[in-house]
């Protein structure tokens, strides 16, 4: 079950509360402990989130709640990753740290920067497909997103687009007085396009003293979360569980873990490893293990292991281990 931070919650039930609506009938309702959400170091399941959100609008009765709420969003919200973003050294770094420190925040989302002839997208899906969240949540991360740049860099920050897998609301001039820009509705995904010089920007209240000390917090309480495991044990583990006689993607990895591929990269090279890396391992290991079980015949275990024919199979693992599938086979049998 994916899982999203308290912190995240409370701007919601202070815009709940703010408007003069009561919010302990509501935690009633959707069966949510007032205890839990009074420690912003706990965490509620995605759809308590969801239905949270879109309860919140119903009560206000504001077809733009998601909008305005991320309008208004201050990196004090964001916490420890707050203080990440506001000492990285450039807009590009602030980027790359959300996206490797996001879990602490939420999981289940994933967090996309891309640079294209000269234009940068950012923009995010949810990689549950079961999971259905208002269209809440997709305006108020674009907008938040929107005020967090403008806020780290004091560039006011001329978007050329911004896109939403939603349809169009009757009226569509709270967004254009927000945003400024084209906005298109109906697309495949959600996201804010602006010139990639942008990302060059230096932050403006950056420390990288104060930066080092933040991300070393962040990465311990990312390994306590994850019952001390590394991250490319976290990795290995996904790689694993869905090896099924094909060779797993990284793509399927990153989106079954909730992060983008760039994530996934940049945090196993902070591990000094890669997918790569990770993959060989987790097969010589498995063949190794398949080896010592005579019931597997070599041709199984090859395919097993994703491999097109049992000569592939068995060159590579002579690369491995300097022995042929056959000779380690029976030095681990007799």
């Amino acid at each position: 079950m994916y899982q999203m931070s308290v912190m995240l919650c409370i701007p919601i039930v202070h815009s709940i509360l703010s408007r003069g609506h009561s919010i302990e009938s509501l935690y009633k309702d959707l069966q949510i402990q007032e205890d839990l959400m009074t420690n912003p170091d706990n965490y509620i399941d995605s759809d308590k989130y969801d239905r949270l959100m879109e309860s919140a609008a119903h009560i206000c009765k504001d077809p733009y709640f998601g909008l305005l709420l991320g309008s208004g969003f201050s990196l004090d919200n964001l916490g420890l990753i707050g203080y990440i973003l506001l000492n990285s050294n450039t807009l590009n770094q602030a980027f790359e740290n959300y996206q490797r420190y996001n879990i602490l925040l939420c999981s289940g989302i994933v967090y996309d920067l891309q640079i294209i002839d000269g234009e940068a997208k950012f923009s995010f899906w949810v990689s549950d497909s079961s999971r259905n969240p208002t269209y809440h949540l997709m305006d108020s991360i674009l907008s938040s997103t929107y005020k967090i740049i403008q806020k780290l860099t004091g560039d006011p920050l001329q978007l050329k687009m911004v896109s939403f897998t939603h349809g169009a609301p009757s009226d569509i001039q709270p967004y254009a007085n927000l945003f400024g820009t084209k906005l298109v509705f109906n697309q495949k995904e959600n996201a804010l396009i602006f010139d990639a010089k942008i990302l060059d920007l230096p932050v403006v209240y950056r420390n990288q003293q104060l930066l080092e000390i933040v991300e070393n917090h962040a990465i311990q309480m990312i390994r306590a979360l994850k019952l001390e495991q590394t991250f490319s044990e976290i990795v290995s583990l996904a790689i694993i569980k869905r090896f099924d006689g094909s060779i797993p993607r990284i793509q399927d990895i990153a989106r079954s873990l909730g992060f983008s591929v760039r994530s996934i990269q940049l945090q196993l090279k902070k591990d000094n490893t890669t997918f790569k890396d990770l993959l060989t391992i987790i097969r010589k290991n498995m063949a190794e293990r398949y080896l010592k079980d005579p019931s597997f015949s070599i041709s199984d275990i090859s395919y097993a292991l994703g491999f097109s024919e049992p000569v592939s199979f068995h060159l590579a693992f002579k690369k491995w281990t300097g022995q042929t599938p056959g000779g380690y086979r029976k030095q681990n049998i007799g």
